[in-house]
């Protein structure tokens, strides 16, 4: 203070105007300043110098100059004199020392820059008098601007580590947020910081150990300093950088799932890397502050990389754009994948998310030209909002430049860089096909094919490279991969174009190639498993084989890949306890394994090994170890048991809540086969009392499909149910129970070989008529008869019917089965898998063993029981009086992670509603053919009254939103079937409801009211055309005689039409008709006698020829009937040795209730 006496008012005048220019940066008032305090306070020429060669500086770096000029140089030695001078002032010496420093850091001398500044600049700082630091601003910003030339220096000379030290000892020295800060402190704070941010990325850059704390903390303190003062950035692009670092940041945490506790302080975070380490409410702040976080970084980032962007020429990219839109696009995967829930994400959750994407790729492609990369993104987040039709969009245009680059890179030879690469070009066409394949009908499957022939052609042509060699005196050609190529996308190509192949061969109306399509299919997925291309146990690609092996009828084969991808895969140690519910990231594994389980299943009840096949649907829900695990903790049932607030808190979430729709069909499916093999086994009376489990199951995976918020419950109890009528829908619909008059089967018997009965609406393929369809007998050499499945329903549903003995068909050698049903040795290696598939690996719990018949409800399946009395006090549920339900008490396993799959697309609630209420139909056809077949008429009919006015709801709704008939007939992408399919299988289900009470003409009417519907519906021209031969045999008259019951069937609620002949579609080859060598028939009977059977052969003749009927043996063996009548008894011999061969590879239920969203797993 003594000093600043000697100085005079004016002196201390210009010296404070001179620390405000300085601080304001009006570099070019400094000189002036300079010479005055120099003429009124002679102390102060350190001062005087520091300043005007701080000037000299700003206006040098103005103006660009070459490093290398002198004209700085020269400042050097009396700035050191000044320093020796001016050690009486302690602040111009720091001040003349951060200026030396500055001189050298210009002229690119970082050692000397280090050397001319204090070992420790806080220190220094604390060194000088308050009173100079209060009055004088710039000190402040010497201290921040030498700290940043120290860091800097550092990062050239001895690494980013001790750099990264330098600028953390100087955040003492920086302003707080909020405070008045001058532009050349904001300045200079600025670069501080963003070197900070970008030295701490560089570890995360390397592969190095990050400390996510600290450098969170940098990344938040830059971005409230870059708020407050950004006007003063302009003369500094490196915020840009900074932005896109801490983008590249917040996305390395979302990747490796670490996110900030939200309750920690903001500049100095704590890092959560479990769910466990953070109570729910915690945890999902936490998650929720992260994604504000992200979204606010991806904000800015977008409007500055969009601000500094122009529109490219036609022969330029803009990388910057694209590479920002990689990063966004990945950062979507992980946000809309099943590791994040909607509830974590804020306002719109996941759909929101990708709203938001495509506004960002739409954005960024008017900042690009033609850029495939942004087509190939469109297509994805599209398809992932079941936008299929703008997704189909992209997807040509995106094909359209791939083809038209690549012929003007062959005409130029020169490689266009902006063109996707081979690797992408084979996901964006597998994923296409599969697309198409999985959610489209007879359009989009043809469509794929027309791709997969292109991608075919291309891949032979680019991929497998010709190369030529002088062998033994002669060239020749040998087919190389192209290097450029990953193998692992060539597995891919191959597996999508397997899919095409297969799914066409399903809708084709081509006959001749149906077996070409299988067998190309069936190539295409074995090369997809070569061992060459490094995925050979893929569990999606070996499903697709085994699938199509089995619809082959490779039963062998398709068990033997089954078996291959089932083999147990060891993992880790299992956790007790999942605190916040088991990740919908873990048992990946299992939920891909499902629908392999199921196929197992059907496989083998198609071999008539029905114990080992239910086994297999137990192991499907078995591998989750708990019910726990899969259908969570409900907390009504937790409340039922406990009073403890502490253990209500414990109620979770399952593994199937995270499931999408075909992955919980897929279990429904499961639960269906298991109650068909029940029925098989015991008699569909037992079967019958297994329907509330599936009810129950509906209702825990997909709720009420009525309610405006589908949410469904966690627990899986059962709807209501009790003795009653059919009243509403299943969530106030009392089930249908008769008392029960005799014991069950206890084990399989004769009346396994009776009846193989049918099992859903889709699969009625049991047609029982008033006259039983009789049984296929193929005998052996000897004339003794092979233990056989019967092609009809139980003896005790109808009077079977006696063929003729010229009906009797012998072959010299005829397909052998491995055993028969009783005493058959089990499945060569089947039992195998389910025993390296126990519960707890290495205990010594066994397996269930028991078949179907066990009355116990395996622990797969069984509800959480919802009273707080110990289970064994409980009393037992009607039909289990020797076998209470038992709690599960094992405990859930962990296995590894997500395998980085594409998220599933989300639906509209008005597409999920339909899609969640035709299934919901399905399932009611299917308990009510069980019933049927069960006698237990008045309840088959409330299942199917139940089924039509679900439909007739959604018909109500459809055509609310689509006056179009079209809307009807045509299906939604989200569902498998039409509104006028679901009608034809109502009134199928009916049909066959009346055929089996003896009322053929009810029958026949519902038939043709279904066909009026759906003109190809299987199970409804199996069942017509079998009443109109029966009419040609006189076994029933041709019109219902007078006053008879079945003229006005009590069954019909609504009036039916009697429909002109349906048009069916088939092949391009016309039906040939039958060949008739009788004389013209002349009365009026025999000629309905003849249309009749005319009528019915041509008919099935059309349905064999399609995909939904050419391995359908009813529909054969009625052709057969029907070349039978006409004297074709060559050609019936060989369609019923199709039958048998057909039946002897038939399971339980249709292949087709395998693939919910066909070979695609």
């Amino acid at each position: 203070m003594l000093r600043h006496n000697h100085e005079g008012g004016k002196a201390a005048r210009y010296i404070s105007q001179l620390d405000l220019e300085r601080c304001n940066g009006q570099w070019q008032l400094v000189p002036e300043l300079a010479r005055k305090i120099e003429k009124h306070a002679p102390n102060r020429k350190c001062l005087a110098l520091t300043a005007r060669v701080e000037a000299h500086i700003a206006e040098w770096l103005a103006t660009d100059t070459d490093t290398s000029n002198t004209d700085l140089a020269k400042h050097i030695p009396p700035l050191l004199t000044a320093i020796e001078d001016a050690k009486s002032i302690p602040e111009d010496a720091f001040e003349a020392s951060v200026c030396l420093a500055w001189v050298h850091h210009s002229l690119g001398e970082p050692a000397l820059a280090i050397s001319r500044l204090p070992n420790d600049i806080p220190e220094s700082l604390e060194s000088i008098p308050l009173s100079a630091r209060q009055s004088r601003k710039w000190i402040q910003v010497c201290a921040v601007k030498g700290g940043y030339l120290k860091g800097e220096a550092l990062e050239k000379t001895a690494g980013h580590a001790e750099a990264a030290r330098a600028y953390s000892a100087l955040l003492p020295v920086l302003p707080t947020p909020g405070s008045q800060m001058t532009p050349q402190l904001g300045l200079w704070t600025n670069r501080v910081l963003s070197r900070l941010c970008e030295v701490s990325m560089i570890p995360l850059r390397s592969g190095g150990s990050v400390d996510f704390s600290a450098m969170m903390g940098g990344f938040r303190l830059w971005t409230q300093h870059w708020q407050q003062s950004r006007a003063n950035f302009k003369e500094d692009q490196s915020h840009k950088d900074v932005w896109v670092a801490y983008y590249k940041a917040l996305s390395e945490m979302l990747r490796q799932n670490i996110l900030c506790d939200a309750n920690s302080p903001e500049l100095q975070p704590s890092i959560v890397r479990s769910a466990n380490d953070l109570s729910p409410q915690d945890y999902l702040s936490s998650r929720l502050k992260q994604r504000a976080e992200l979204k606010s970084v991806e904000t800015a980032n977008e409007k500055l990389i969009l601000e500094s962007t122009t529109f490219p020429k036609a022969n330029e990219r803009n990388s910057d754009v694209e590479m920002w839109v990689e990063a966004v696009v990945d950062n979507w995967r992980i946000l809309c994948g099943p590791s994040w829930q909607d509830e974590e994400l804020g306002a719109g959750g996941k759909e929101a998310i990708a709203r938001g994407v495509l506004d960002i790729l739409y954005r960024a492609a008017t900042k690009t030209f033609h850029s495939p990369q942004i087509l190939r993104h469109l297509f994805t987040v599209h398809s992932y909002l079941t936008e299929f039709d703008l997704a189909m969009k992209a997807f040509d245009s995106y094909s359209e430049i791939i083809k038209r680059g690549r012929e003007r890179d062959e005409n130029s030879g020169e490689e266009d860089p902006s063109l996707d690469g081979p690797d992408a070009f084979i996901w964006t066409n597998a994923e296409t096909i599969k697309l198409l394949c999985r959610y489209g009908s007879f359009e989009e499957a043809e469509r794929a094919e027309k791709i997969c022939d292109e991608f075919e052609r291309w891949l032979k042509s680019h991929v497998l490279v010709p190369i030529r060699r002088l062998s033994k005196g002669s060239i020749q050609t040998e087919h190389q991969l192209d290097p450029k190529v990953s193998p692992e996308f060539v597995s891919l190509a191959h597996h999508a174009i397997g899919i095409s192949r297969s799914n066409w061969a399903r809708w084709t109306y081509d006959v001749a190639a149906r077996a070409g399509l299988q067998a190309k299919a069936i190539q295409s997925f074995r090369n997809a498993v070569d061992p060459r291309f490094g995925k050979p146990k893929t569990i999606e690609y070996l499903y697709s084989l085994a699938f199509q092996m089995a619809e082959m009828r490779d039963l062998p084969n398709a068990i033997k890949v089954a078996k291959q991808a089932l083999a147990p895969v060891h993992h880790g140690e299992t956790p007790s306890v999942y605190p916040q519910g088991p990740s919908s990231s873990m048992f990946q594994r299992e939920r891909q394994l499902m629908p392999l389980w199921h196929l197992l299943a059907l496989a083998l009840s198609s071999r008539s090994d029905y114990a080992v096949a239910a086994k297999a649907c137990e192991a499907a829900f078995d591998q989750f170890h708990d019910t726990v695990v899969l259908f969570g903790r409900s907390e009504a049932g937790m409340r039922a048991s406990t009073d403890s607030e502490m253990d209500l808190k414990a109620a979770t979430k399952g593994i199937a809540d995270d499931m999408n729709g075909f992955e919980k069909e897929g279990i429904l499916q499961i639960k269906m086969t298991q109650i068909a093999l029940l029925e098989t086994i015991e008699g569909s009376d037992v079967a019958v009392e297994s329907t509330g489990e599936l009810f129950a199951l509906y209702a825990r995976l997909f709720g009420n499909p009525d309610a405006d918020t589908i949410k469904p419950s966690n627990g899986l109890a059962p709807p209501p149910s009790a003795n009653g009528t059919v009243k509403g829908s299943i969530f106030s619909r009392k089930s249908f129970r008769r008392p029960k008059t005799a014991s069950p089967i206890s084990a399989p018997s004769d009346s396994i070989t009776e009846s193989r009965p049918g099992t859903s609406a889709t699969q009625r393929t049991r047609m029982t008529q008033v006259t039983m369809t009789p049984t296929i007998q193929v005998t052996g050499d000897d004339g003794t008869p092979e233990r056989r499945q019967s092609m009809g329903r139980k003896a005790s549903q109808a009077a079977a019917v006696k063929r003729s003995a010229s009906a009797k068909l012998h072959k010299k050698h005829p397909p052998s089965r491995e055993g028969s049903v009783k005493g058959r040795p089990s499945t060569s290696g089947a039992s195998s898998i389910f025993e390296n598939h126990k519960p707890h690996e290495g205990s010594d719990e066994p397996l269930p063993t028991d078949g179907p018949h066990h009355r116990e409800s395996k622990a797969g399946i069984l509800p959480a029981i919802g009273h707080n009395i110990a289970p064994d006090q409980a009393p037992a549920p009607v039909g289990h009086l020797d076998n209470p339900p038992r709690q599960d008490t094992r405990l859930p396993a962990q296995l590894p992670g997500s395998n980085g799959h594409e998220p599933q697309p989300r639906y509209p609630q008005a597409q999920e509603k339909r899609y969640k209420t035709a299934l919901l139909v399905q399932i009611w056809l299917f308990v009510a053919g069980m019933y049927s077949r069960a006698g237990m008429y008045s309840e088959a009919k409330g299942a199917t009254d139940e089924a039509a006015t679900l439909v007739e709801r959604l018909e109500f709704e459809t055509v609310n939103q689509n006056t179009s008939a079209r809307a009807l007939a045509n299906r939604s992408w989200s569902c498998s079937k039409s509104i006028d399919e679901l009608w034809g299988d109502v009134w199928a289900e009916r049909g066959t409801m009346a055929q089996t009470q003896a009322s053929p003409f009810a029958a026949q009417l519902c038939y043709e009211k279904a066909l009026t519907y759906w003109p190809n519906h299987s199970f409804a021209i199996i069942g017509l055309s079998e009443l109109l031969l029966d009419i040609y045999d006189e076994k029933i008259p041709p019109e219902p005689p007078e006053n008879s019951p079945d003229a006005l069937p009590q069954l019909l609620a609504k009036s039916l039409i009697l429909p002109t002949t349906p048009k069916l579609e088939t092949s391009k080859e016309s039906t040939p008709p039958l060949e008739i060598p009788e004389p013209a028939p002349t009365s009026p009977k025999e000629l309905h006698r003849l249309a009749s059977r005319d009528r019915a052969y041509g008919l099935l003749a059309s349905l064999t020829k399609l995909g939904s009927g050419w391995d359908c043996s009813e529909a054969w063996f009625a052709l057969a009937r029907a070349y039978e009548a006409g004297g074709q008894i060559g050609k019936a011999k060989e369609v019923l040795w199709w039958c048998v061969e057909l039946e002897d590879t038939r399971p339980v239920r249709h292949w087709r209730n395998l693939g919910c969203g066909g070979y695609v797993r």
